[in-house]
């Protein structure tokens, strides 16, 4: 199937698909990772501690390597070799987790590719959901006043353009009108 057409029934297009389920799993994948580091580091820091730290303490060691700040240890590690190699490998890999994470999905926010991502999503599933709608075809300056004049009269309407960029480029009285 084309990834520039629509799937059929659906005004969804390969492209969303795959754009969203990229996205989508590249995050969920970094969440999982950083989320199991943490785990794994709690957990370690909770055996190294042998019951005589609480569970504070070891989230305070587990956060403290991980971000790399080092402000004090709480659970001792200097009669400890395992404890030390156990920080080392946690260090190793969480600082690259964590530094792969935090700015990835920081990036995503402040980019406005998540809101841009989400907006188009509910776009297409309001499309789906319309029945008896009108079909408006090509970036002309026609189509443009026969989409809005179908908008401004409170019917259904969809715009078809050509691209990405002539979408965009519709005149503000259009920001609502869904289009592909």
């Amino acid at each position: 199937m084309s990834k520039r057409y629509p799937r059929l029934g659906t005004g969804r297009t390969d492209r969303d698909f795959t754009e969203f389920d990229r996205l989508r799993r590249r995050i969920f994948a970094a969440l999982v990772a950083l989320f199991a580091t943490i785990a794994i580091g709690v957990a370690g820091f909770a055996i190294i501690g042998r019951g005589t730290h609480s569970l504070i303490d070891a989230i305070y060691m587990t956060v403290i390597t991980l971000t790399t700040v080092g402000f004090g240890e709480i659970i001792d590690m200097s009669n400890h070799p395992g404890g030390r190699v156990f920080t080392i490998v946690l260090l190793l890999a969480g600082a690259g987790i964590v530094a792969y994470t935090i700015p990835m999905l920081s990036a995503l926010v402040i980019e406005g590719q998540l809101h841009h991502l989400f907006a188009r999503r509910r776009m297409l599933r309001k499309i789906e959901a319309m029945q008896g709608h009108f079909i408006v075809c090509g970036a002309t300056a026609a189509a443009a006043y026969v989409a809005e004049e179908l908008a401004r009269t409170q019917r259904d309407v969809v715009l078809v353009m050509p691209t990405d960029e002539a979408l965009e480029a519709l005149p503000d009285q259009l920001r609502d009108v869904p289009g592909v």
